[in-house]
């Protein structure tokens, strides 16, 4: 979102936030180790483009590492997200297509622009190995966890991310700066980060129909009053 944010962008100072910061950092540090070979690689060469430059560069002025365009329209989508959890309405679960489903079918349409790389493969499974995470931490409200309760047992091992729906992965999106930021990664890989999940945004914009899918379903009394009793 181009300076929109979400009104809970600050979260708690609790143990589930420590840990989820603690495992960001844990899985950034990898990545860096992944790619601080193709950098060295690299470097020589651009050193040398350098040298051979007789051109005057002026640097160009910083640019905010963790900016999202976020559409109007998925902002909406977001909005009235809420709206229908207000009103005691669930998504029915699981979601078709899934996070995983739609992330598929974004990387499939790449392969066929020939933009497919290693690391677009590597940052569909961080993301999703992040909503899995993040899920119960961040990404649900409090009427919403009996359901979580019920598709971690329906689910029987898959992945979250295979079991819920777009409108869960905006909400995703939606705190990811909050999310790079904690994990303290280095410029380059947020900026590249960055970039994808804006291409991933636009993806989702103009294909809303096909990814926007999943209904919402008034709870039923049982429901409601197991949410009752376990938020006593």
């Amino acid at each position: 979102w181009d300076e929109w944010k979400a009104e809970d962008m600050t979260y708690p100072d609790t143990p589930e936030t420590k840990k989820l910061q603690e495992e960001l950092l844990v899985q950034n540090k990898m990545m860096r180790e992944m790619r601080r070979k193709q950098e060295k690689e690299s470097l020589k060469k651009t050193k040398k483009q350098e040298q051979d430059s007789n051109v005057d560069q002026t640097p160009e002025p910083e640019e905010k590492a963790y900016k999202l365009n976020f559409p109007n329209g998925l902002q909406q989508r977001l909005v009235d997200d809420l709206d229908n959890i207000e009103q005691n309405k669930l998504l029915n679960l699981p979601g078709k297509p899934s996070i995983h489903d739609i992330l598929t079918d974004w990387n499939m349409r790449k392969v066929a622009e020939g933009k497919q790389n290693l690391e677009s493969v590597e940052f569909i499974d961080g993301l999703e190995s992040l909503f899995d995470r993040a899920l119960p931490v961040m990404l649900i409200y409090d009427f919403e966890r009996v359901q979580l309760q019920e598709a971690l047992r329906e689910a029987k091992g898959r992945r979250l991310s295979e079991f819920y729906p777009a409108e869960h992965l905006l909400r995703l999106l939606a705190k990811l700066p909050w999310l790079l930021q904690e994990a303290d990664m280095d410029k380059p890989l947020a900026q590249k980060t960055n970039y994808k999940v804006n291409d991933l945004l636009k993806y989702i914009e103009k294909n809303a129909e096909t990814v926007f899918t999943c209904t919402y379903e008034a709870a039923d009394l049982e429901y409601i009053e197991k949410t009752q009793q376990t938020s006593k």
